[in-house]
């Protein structure tokens, strides 16, 4: 947006900063953080090198490569082309898929692998449980993927702004909105969402998973796709929640 009225760009800026600071107190930080940050972040003409936050990306990427190899397979995958249930160790395990993939620890990915909903285990037997993630509700995986989503998505919106004034191509970026969706149909709605979108990103991953190069190439980059639904009222269906929301993003004032 180029020039904006000076009441817009504090409309604009008033909605992104309430938004992040909803976010940041939702996953837990503490309020006096949240503030010191945007203290210092006013204060600094150049970004922040902050600490990383406990970097799940390898072990996610590692797990990813180890479902696929599962799934694609003939050694391991049944002649209908489902994934085999496997031993932790032996001739045709899941130890042996691992080496096939160049990962080292596996005990440590198949635990975090079973948090995270992607195995299942049963009598001594493991096997993929579904394409789907479960990010557990608390703790430091939820955190990193809650950060990661808000970050990647603010740095996607600022860098295609930025090509946009600069001439330069433009990441993708399209939404699909209606403003009038009878509210009994939103269960459907999300239910609807969620299987096409369930569809969508395992094409891209199966892309992404055929272009990939090995470990030790020089010339790589990270990319990722990420899709959330929203809605105009989050917190409708709890009072409780529409309180708490109502006294953590206070309406801007009109003057």
């Amino acid at each position: 947006m180029e020039n904006p009225r000076d009441d817009n760009a504090i409309s604009i800026a008033h909605r992104v900063l309430q938004a992040g600071i909803l976010f940041l107190k939702e996953i837990g930080v503490p309020e006096s953080e949240v503030f010191a940050a945007l203290q210092r972040c006013s204060t600094q003409s150049a970004p922040l090198d902050s600490p990383p936050l406990s970097d799940m990306t390898e072990a996610i990427a590692q797990i990813s490569r180890l479902l696929w190899q599962w799934r694609t397979s003939p050694a391991f995958t049944s002649d209908a082309g489902v994934p085999l249930p496997l031993p932790r160790t032996g001739v045709t395990s899941l130890e042996f898929l691992s080496q096939k993939c160049n990962i080292s620890n596996i005990g440590d990915l198949v635990a975090l692998a079973l948090s995270m909903g992607c195995l299942e285990e049963r009598d001594g037997l493991l096997w993929p449980s579904g394409r789907e993630v479960k990010i557990p509700e608390t703790g430091p995986i939820q955190l990193w993927y809650d950060a990661n989503v808000a970050c990647r998505a603010l740095e996607s919106l600022a860098f295609n702004a930025h090509s946009r004034k600069s001439g330069r191509e433009t990441q993708f970026q399209r939404f699909a909105h209606q403003n009038r969706l009878d509210k009994s149909h939103l269960p459907l709605f999300r239910r609807f969402v969620r299987e096409q979108g369930e569809s969508f990103l395992e094409s891209i991953d199966d892309w992404m998973e055929r272009h990939k190069v090995d470990d030790n190439a020089s010339d790589t980059t990270e990319v990722s796709i990420h899709t959330f639904v929203w809605t105009s009222d989050f917190y409708s269906n709890d009072a409780d929640d529409a309180t708490t929301k109502t006294q953590l993003i206070p309406k801007a004032e009109s003057d």
